[in-house]
């Protein structure tokens, strides 16, 4: 029996989120305009500001020092 969870892309968390932080709308008003829970976004938007990935639990890599010994 399927869970009726539902698979949101890349694409669409950033978009989400997107429209959350520059639309300066309410959280229930954006997440009724996409039909999405409101934890969903919260969770995107929480991981968004701590600069990880929506997509994605892990860290976005930064890039590291390249060392000058041989």
């Amino acid at each position: 029996m399927a869970s009726g969870r539902r698979i949101y892309d890349a694409e669409f968390h950033d978009w989400a989120v997107r429209i959350m932080t520059e639309s300066g709308k309410p959280i229930p008003e954006v997440v009724e305009d996409l039909g999405i829970h409101p934890g969903t976004l919260r969770s995107w938007v929480s991981r968004a500001r701590r600069n990880v990935s929506p997509s994605s639990d892990r860290p976005v890599a930064e890039p590291s020092p390249r060392s000058n010994a041989l």
